[in-house]
Protein backbone atom coordinates (compact mmCIF):
# COMPACT_ATOMS: atom_id res chain seq x y z
CA UNK A 1 0.00 0.00 0.00
CA UNK A 2 1.04 3.59 -0.48
CA UNK A 3 1.20 6.07 2.39
CA UNK A 4 1.67 9.72 1.59
CA UNK A 5 2.37 12.80 3.65
CA UNK A 6 0.75 16.08 2.62
CA UNK A 7 1.30 19.64 3.76
CA UNK A 8 -1.57 21.97 2.90
CA UNK A 9 -3.01 19.31 0.56
CA UNK A 10 0.26 19.00 -1.42
CA UNK A 11 2.09 15.64 -1.35
CA UNK A 12 5.57 16.17 0.12
CA UNK A 13 6.61 12.52 0.64
CA UNK A 14 5.35 9.06 -0.25
CA UNK A 15 6.27 5.55 0.89
CA UNK A 16 5.25 2.11 -0.27
CA UNK A 17 4.67 -0.32 2.59
CA UNK A 18 4.17 -4.08 2.61
CA UNK A 19 1.74 -5.12 5.33
CA UNK A 20 2.83 -8.04 7.49
CA UNK A 21 0.34 -10.75 8.41
CA UNK A 22 -0.69 -10.72 12.06
CA UNK A 23 0.60 -7.19 12.64
CA UNK A 24 -2.40 -4.91 13.28
CA UNK A 25 -0.32 -1.69 13.38
CA UNK A 26 2.68 -0.65 11.39
CA UNK A 27 4.63 2.58 11.78
CA UNK A 28 5.61 4.52 8.69
CA UNK A 29 8.13 7.22 9.66
CA UNK A 30 8.43 10.46 7.70
CA UNK A 31 11.15 13.02 8.27
CA UNK A 32 10.73 16.41 6.63
CA UNK A 33 12.10 19.91 6.95
CA UNK A 34 9.48 22.48 7.87
CA UNK A 35 8.85 24.92 5.05
CA UNK A 36 8.57 27.85 7.45
CA UNK A 37 7.69 29.06 10.92
CA UNK A 38 4.20 29.01 12.40
CA UNK A 39 1.33 26.55 12.45
CA UNK A 40 1.53 23.80 9.83
CA UNK A 41 -1.09 21.25 8.84
CA UNK A 42 0.10 17.79 7.84
CA UNK A 43 -2.07 14.94 6.62
CA UNK A 44 -1.08 11.27 6.45
CA UNK A 45 -3.13 9.37 3.90
CA UNK A 46 -3.26 5.72 2.91
CA UNK A 47 -4.30 5.45 -0.73
CA UNK A 48 -7.45 3.33 -1.10
CA UNK A 49 -7.14 -0.32 -2.07
CA UNK A 50 -9.40 -1.95 -4.63
CA UNK A 51 -12.49 -3.39 -2.94
CA UNK A 52 -11.94 -1.44 0.28
CA UNK A 53 -15.16 -1.27 2.30
CA UNK A 54 -14.70 2.35 3.49
CA UNK A 55 -12.15 5.08 2.99
CA UNK A 56 -13.24 7.15 6.01
CA UNK A 57 -10.32 5.96 8.13
CA UNK A 58 -7.62 6.38 5.47
CA UNK A 59 -6.35 9.79 6.57
CA UNK A 60 -5.47 11.70 9.71
CA UNK A 61 -4.41 15.31 10.18
CA UNK A 62 -1.90 16.77 12.61
CA UNK A 63 -1.13 20.38 13.38
CA UNK A 64 2.40 21.35 14.38
CA UNK A 65 3.64 24.74 15.55
CA UNK A 66 7.10 25.27 14.07
CA UNK A 67 9.18 27.68 16.17
CA UNK A 68 12.65 29.11 15.63
CA UNK A 69 13.77 27.78 19.00
CA UNK A 70 12.61 28.40 22.50
CA UNK A 71 10.73 31.63 23.01
CA UNK A 72 12.54 33.66 25.67
CA UNK A 73 10.27 35.34 28.19
CA UNK A 74 11.56 37.99 30.58
CA UNK A 75 9.63 37.83 33.84
CA UNK A 76 10.43 41.00 35.77
CA UNK A 77 8.91 41.94 39.11
CA UNK A 78 9.08 44.89 41.48
CA UNK A 79 9.65 42.46 44.38
CA UNK A 80 9.26 38.76 45.25
CA UNK A 81 5.67 37.55 45.07
CA UNK A 82 3.98 34.09 45.02
CA UNK A 83 2.43 34.86 41.63
CA UNK A 84 5.90 34.97 40.04
CA UNK A 85 6.55 31.28 40.65
CA UNK A 86 3.08 30.40 39.36
CA UNK A 87 3.58 32.53 36.23
CA UNK A 88 6.94 30.94 35.45
CA UNK A 89 5.58 27.42 36.02
CA UNK A 90 2.63 28.10 33.71
CA UNK A 91 4.85 29.54 30.98
CA UNK A 92 7.48 26.80 31.23
CA UNK A 93 4.84 24.04 31.13
CA UNK A 94 5.14 24.56 27.36
CA UNK A 95 8.52 23.17 26.34
CA UNK A 96 8.86 25.86 23.66
CA UNK A 97 9.17 28.62 26.27
CA UNK A 98 11.89 29.50 28.74
CA UNK A 99 11.84 32.28 31.31
CA UNK A 100 14.48 34.54 32.79
CA UNK A 101 13.68 36.15 36.14
CA UNK A 102 14.62 39.69 37.14
CA UNK A 103 13.85 41.12 40.58
CA UNK A 104 15.79 44.30 41.42
CA UNK A 105 18.25 43.69 44.26
CA UNK A 106 17.88 39.89 44.07
CA UNK A 107 18.77 38.94 40.49
CA UNK A 108 20.56 40.68 37.67
CA UNK A 109 18.95 41.62 34.40
CA UNK A 110 20.60 39.58 31.66
CA UNK A 111 20.96 41.41 28.38
CA UNK A 112 19.50 38.74 26.11
CA UNK A 113 17.29 38.79 23.08
CA UNK A 114 13.91 38.30 24.71
CA UNK A 115 10.81 37.66 22.63
CA UNK A 116 8.29 38.96 25.17
CA UNK A 117 8.18 40.39 28.70
CA UNK A 118 5.87 39.85 31.66
CA UNK A 119 6.13 42.82 34.04
CA UNK A 120 4.70 42.11 37.48
CA UNK A 121 3.78 45.35 39.30
CA UNK A 122 6.21 47.38 37.19
CA UNK A 123 6.71 50.26 37.16
CA UNK A 124 6.87 49.88 40.91
CA UNK A 125 6.64 52.23 43.86
CA UNK A 126 10.25 51.37 44.73
CA UNK A 127 13.28 51.96 42.52
CA UNK A 128 15.05 49.24 40.58
CA UNK A 129 12.65 48.10 37.91
CA UNK A 130 13.65 50.81 35.46
CA UNK A 131 16.23 48.54 33.82
CA UNK A 132 13.54 46.07 32.74
CA UNK A 133 11.23 48.84 31.56
CA UNK A 134 14.06 50.44 29.55
CA UNK A 135 14.90 47.08 27.95
CA UNK A 136 11.26 46.57 26.93
CA UNK A 137 11.17 50.08 25.43
CA UNK A 138 14.56 49.82 23.66
CA UNK A 139 13.87 46.40 22.15
CA UNK A 140 10.20 47.23 21.47
CA UNK A 141 9.17 43.98 23.18
CA UNK A 142 5.55 42.94 23.50
CA UNK A 143 4.76 43.15 27.20
CA UNK A 144 2.10 41.96 29.59
CA UNK A 145 1.70 44.37 32.49
CA UNK A 146 0.33 42.92 35.73
CA UNK A 147 -0.58 45.77 38.05
CA UNK A 148 -1.18 45.65 41.79
CA UNK A 149 -0.67 47.52 45.04
CA UNK A 150 3.11 47.87 44.45
CA UNK A 151 2.59 49.43 40.99
CA UNK A 152 3.20 53.12 40.37
CA UNK A 153 0.09 53.95 38.35
CA UNK A 154 1.30 57.46 37.45
CA UNK A 155 4.51 56.08 35.94
CA UNK A 156 2.53 53.33 34.22
CA UNK A 157 0.29 55.94 32.57
CA UNK A 158 3.40 57.85 31.40
CA UNK A 159 4.58 54.73 29.52
CA UNK A 160 1.73 55.28 27.01
CA UNK A 161 1.18 51.56 26.45
CA UNK A 162 -2.32 52.06 25.07
CA UNK A 163 -4.34 52.14 28.26
CA UNK A 164 -4.64 54.77 30.95
CA UNK A 165 -5.73 53.99 34.48
CA UNK A 166 -7.54 56.56 36.58
CA UNK A 167 -7.34 56.06 40.33
CA UNK A 168 -9.76 57.61 42.83
CA UNK A 169 -8.89 61.28 43.24
CA UNK A 170 -6.80 61.49 40.06
CA UNK A 171 -7.83 63.93 37.35
CA UNK A 172 -9.33 62.49 34.17
CA UNK A 173 -8.35 63.76 30.75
Amino acid sequence: MTVQLKENKKVIDRKTVTLKAGQPLQQVPFQVMASGLGKRQYEVEVLPQQGEFTELNNSRSAYIDVVKGKIKVLVAAASPHPDIKALRAAIESNENYETELFIPGLTTLKQQDYDVAVLHQLPGRTAGGEAALNLVRQKNLPALYILGPQSDIGNFNRLNVGIRINTPGSPTK
